[in-house]
């Protein structure tokens, strides 16, 4: 039992490690700064948030960055062709083994999948200059968490998490400001994610960040 159990997390480790490896040196080869776009799925080709999401895309490339994301449907999607409507090359995302393999994009000019969400998160998270967000289910908020806890726990540099739409995210944000009156989180830490619907205003707020970095 013990001898099962030790070989089966040796060779698991060592998966986990050769995917951090072959992930990162895709990236290496990605031109810098990079930005980092989390968001739904399920969103259709039609909804407002995935056609903001193509136009900031564009945004995103007209002020020098490269993109990455999930490289799912729905507003992941949405950002990747805006960028690809510029250029492929600055388009990228990580997929994960089992999980939306029956989606075909023509919008990215790198995407690789890796074995598990872990990689994948580590990889979308330690190489980005920014993170925008857009409207999401459990796997977005748990994106934007992990990334505002690295960054209170000084695991990460202080770089922006901005949400985008406040008609869509004003309830998570009363529900840190009730979190933060209550005394739960100090509001340093609750400051660490903003939202804006303004996308030039978002774009204004990566560049003047990421120049001070």
């Amino acid at each position: 039992m013990f001898l099962g159990e030790s070989l089966r997390l040796f060779f698991k480790g060592l998966g986990i490690g050769v995917d951090l490896f072959c992930g990162y040196y895709r990236l290496f080869k990605i031109k810098k700064p990079i930005v980092t776009v989390f968001g739904g799925k399920r969103f259709a080709d039609e909804s407002i948030y995935v056609k903001q999401a193509y136009d900031f895309g564009k945004k995103l490339h007209a002020a020098g960055f490269s993109l990455l994301t999930g490289g799912g449907p729905g507003t992941m999607n949405g950002v990747n062709c805006g960028m690809a409507s510029c250029d492929i090359s600055l388009s990228s995302g990580i997929g994960v083994d089992g999980v939306n393999e029956d989606f075909r994009s023509d919008c990215m000019g790198l995407f690789f999948r890796v074995r598990t969400f872990f990689v994948r998160k580590y990889l979308l998270i330690y190489y980005s200059k920014a993170f925008v967000v857009f409207p999401g289910g459990f796997g977005t908020l748990e994106e934007v968490f992990e990334v505002a806890d690295l960054i209170k726990t000084n695991k990460l540099a202080r770089v922006p998490v901005i949400l985008v739409g406040s008609d869509y995210w004003h309830h998570l944000i009363n529900m840190l400001q009730k979190a933060v009156h209550s005394g739960a989180i100090l509001k340093e830490y609750a400051d660490i994610i903003t939202v804006e619907d303004d996308l030039d205003i978002i774009i204004k707020k990566i560049k003047d960040l990421c120049e001070k970095l």
